[in-house]
């Protein structure tokens, strides 16, 4: 009962954040950055196992970001196109080509260092598309964002039937644009989020999200995947990019053909847990019961306080204990190291009195 799980990302140490910034500036060789990565992330192992984690991750730490990971190790974009928050982003030029593993030969290595279950993710392929689809750009490539979005989902099955052979129990999806969803301002594109791409209708965006998830869902778990599907509002320097509830776009994520449905309830822009009154019997959740972007440091006790609520709509044995997000899916969120471990061993523990309780 009350399997713990990670989101995905830890923040790194100031060392290895010192190299990241070098081989994303082309200053170190990637072959450099895989070295330092294998004597890091067996650090993040010890970290996630230490603090009773079930099913833990390699922290993410061999990538930038989350969803960087793609254009880095696809063949296809040409960069600075796109206007973001912070930097131009990449935009597709050329078809789609994987040059080797995207994520892949890091599974390989979580799985030689850990004897526990462990959890791989992936962007969606709509997270792709809303960022590096460009009208201007693409069209010669892909006419259609529809293309370009089978194109990626051709590569990230390709990608994810390696990451099962590498030992992976455990693939997730990562789609913050669907959450992105429950905030009004958002849906009506005034809210100047920069470098998610444009929209005209807000339910043919959620049914083609959703679509391309089950088109990359349906052969993985035919293939005895075990596929989460993560939901958020974004998370960077611990601020969310998105407000409401999910009863707005909850009609959607139910028709979700995925085996757990991972959403954060622990934030204060969460919203209601009503929604789970009608919650897919076919799926689990992965209840984000645990506040990533808060520095507090949440006693074992608020956590069961909060299964315990969710626990009125769903049984034990439907529920994944996960933190609300990821702890750094960029790699300059200014999250102290400590501050992880600590709050993870917080979910742990609480998992622990659910258990005997």
């Amino acid at each position: 009962m009350f399997p713990t799980a990670v989101i995905g990302s830890l923040p790194r140490p100031a060392w290895l954040l010192d190299l990241l910034h070098k081989y994303v500036s082309g200053r170190l060789p990637r072959a450099d950055w895989e070295k330092a990565c294998d004597r890091a992330v067996p650090f993040a192992i010890a970290l996630q196992e230490t603090a009773g984690i079930d099913i833990i991750s390699d922290g993410e730490w061999r990538r930038e970001g989350y969803f960087q990971v793609f254009y880095e190790r696809v063949e296809g974009f040409q960069p600075d196109f796109i206007p973001g928050r912070t930097r131009r982003w990449p935009a597709v030029v050329a078809p789609l080509r994987r040059r080797g593993p995207i994520v892949a030969d890091g599974a390989a290595f979580l799985r030689a260092n850990t004897t526990r279950a462990i959890k791989i993710s992936l962007p969606s392929p709509y997270v792709i598309v809303r960022r590096f689809y460009s009208p201007e750009q693409s069209a010669r490539a892909y006419p259609t964002r529809e293309d370009f979005l089978r194109a990626v989902e051709d590569v990230l099955l390709e990608e994810a039937r390696e990451v099962l052979a590498a030992g992976a129990d455990c693939i997730q999806l990562d789609d913050p644009m669907l959450g992105y969803f429950v905030d009004p301002r958002y849906r009506e594109q005034r809210s100047e989020h920069w470098g998610t791409g444009q929209f005209a209708d807000v339910e043919q965006e959620l049914r083609l999200a959703i679509d391309s998830v089950n088109r990359l869902s349906r052969p993985l778990r035919d293939a005895g995947a075990y596929v989460v599907l993560h939901v958020c509002r974004g998370n960077i320097e611990r601020k969310s990019d998105a407000a409401g509830d999910f009863s707005i776009i909850w009609p959607a994520l139910c028709h979700a053909d995925v085996d757990e449905l991972a959403l954060e309830f622990a934030m204060p822009q969460a919203g209601s847990l009503d929604v789970l009154a009608h919650f897919p019997k076919r799926m689990r959740l992965g209840f984000g019961c645990l506040d990533v972007r808060c520095p507090e440091i949440e006693p074992p006790e608020k956590i069961v306080e909060r299964v315990q609520a969710a626990l009125r709509y769903l049984p034990p044995e439907r529920l994944t204990l996960t933190p609300d997000c990821g702890f750094a899916p960029s790699g300059v969120n200014p999250i102290p190291l400590d501050e992880p471990y600590q709050k993870l061993k917080s979910l742990a523990d609480a998992a622990g009195q659910l258990r005997a309780s």
